[in-house]
């Protein structure tokens, strides 16, 4: 993961760095800074408030993140070039999903969509015998998410060079960019419009509009 450093999971290496350090609960200084580094912990417990997270985080294990074909999503839209146009929209082949296991057995959960940020989306885990992506695999959420119930959906974006249209930092599209054009940060954009189809197909109901444009 050294190639990748800004997808840590917070929490895990400060309390490496804390054993490291022999901490202790009333030891002032950067051991106090590292008690509080569960950057995915804190971002959970705005959305969804402290009450509504009754259990503390766990281990979870790879194998729980998901993958399928991201790019079919947008047969909805395109039905005959739906391939093209999802490359021409920088989405990765795979979108990725943590179901806890109460999940799986049939319990109401919550759903939380994470975004990756640029150079964070498409397959990023290339150690020998993983696949996948390691900002869903290891950026802090699938352990809250385990105990309380939350599905967690991350969509992907990859780097894309050649043919154009360019994404050389493989970003999502927040200043209307030429792949995604003037609509970028509206429900008819192609990326917003592919998130909200993985949503209505994890829900199983349309509940989110994707508006279907002619070209």
């Amino acid at each position: 993961m050294d190639e990748y450093p800004f997808i840590d999971d917070c929490q895990k290496v400060a309390h490496k760095e804390m054993r490291e350090k022999v901490c202790q609960d009333d030891k002032p200084g950067p051991c106090k800074d590292l008690q509080d580094a569960d950057l995915a912990g804190a971002i959970l417990k705005h959305i969804y408030g402290k009450e509504a997270l009754a259990s503390e985080r766990v281990e979870t294990e790879e194998d729980q993140v998901l993958a399928f074909d991201q790019r079919r999503i947008f047969e909805k839209f395109f039905p005959d070039t739906w391939h093209t146009d999802a490359e021409n929209a920088s989405m990765a082949k795979r979108v990725y999903v943590f179901i806890p296991k109460t999940c799986k057995e049939g319990k109401r959960c919550k759903l939380l969509v994470a975004i990756h940020g640029c150079l964070q989306g498409g397959e990023t885990d290339d150690r020998p015998g993983h696949s996948g992506n390691l900002f869903a695999k290891f950026g802090g959420y699938n352990e809250w998410a385990e105990t309380n119930g939350i599905v967690v959906l991350y969509p992907q974006v990859e780097r894309r060079q050649i043919p154009p249209p360019l994404n050389p930092q493989g970003c999502w599209d927040w200043w209307g960019q030429d792949y995604t054009h003037a609509k970028y940060h509206t429900k008819a954009g192609s990326q917003i419009r592919a998130v909200a189809q993985m949503i209505n197909v994890l829900v199983g109901e349309g509940l989110l509009e994707t508006p279907v444009e002619k070209k």
